[in-house]
């Protein structure tokens, strides 16, 4: 049992469902692979079917030029950093529902606007709850509020628990 496990109660053999804002760090601990902890992502707001979380800008995010090394302190965060954090958010969003998840089928995004800020607002809503769930996720400029990434995106999922009678 990791150290997460035994202070948390949440083990990594259960099917994770329910996240609640008291649980979503230690969720995120167990479930997702190193690197996308190096997202670093900051979990603000989580209910039922939504998750907002906020992911602040790292140069090691950020595009690179072997040629300018100094471009990464002045570029944009990159469209797979983007992508692994509608991924995530989305994957917790669902986690705070009945059901399980059996992972990813599909994911459309839309980049608007280039990601060049300190931080940015990555809000996941499931729109539609069942054996397919869908949702969407919209990643914005935390200080001006402006559109960076749409995103679509479809899960398989188990269904529900049965609850004793």
């Amino acid at each position: 049992m990791s150290k997460v496990e035994a202070r948390t109660g949440i083990d990594k053999d259960r099917p994770v469902h329910n996240v609640t804002i008291d649980t979503i760090q230690a969720v995120s601990d167990l479930m997702f692979a190193p690197w996308v902890q190096e997202l670093k992502l900051e979990w603000l707001e989580v209910e039922t079917g939504r998750v907002l979380a906020r992911l602040r800008r790292q140069p090691k995010l950020c595009h690179f030029s072997p040629g300018r090394p100094d471009f990464a302190d002045r570029s944009s965060m990159s469209g797979q950093v983007l992508m692994g954090a509608v991924d995530t958010v989305f994957s917790m969003a669902i986690a705070t529902g009945e059901s399980v998840s059996k992972g990813t089928i599909s994911q459309n995004n839309n980049f608007i606007s280039a990601a060049n800020t300190a931080s940015l607002l990555v809000e996941a809503t499931v729109q539609k709850w069942g054996r397919v769930t869908l949702g969407e996720t919209r990643i914005t400029d935390e200080e001006s509020g402006r559109l960076v990434c749409h995103a679509t995106s479809t899960f398989a999922m188990n269904p529900p628990e049965k609850k004793p009678v």
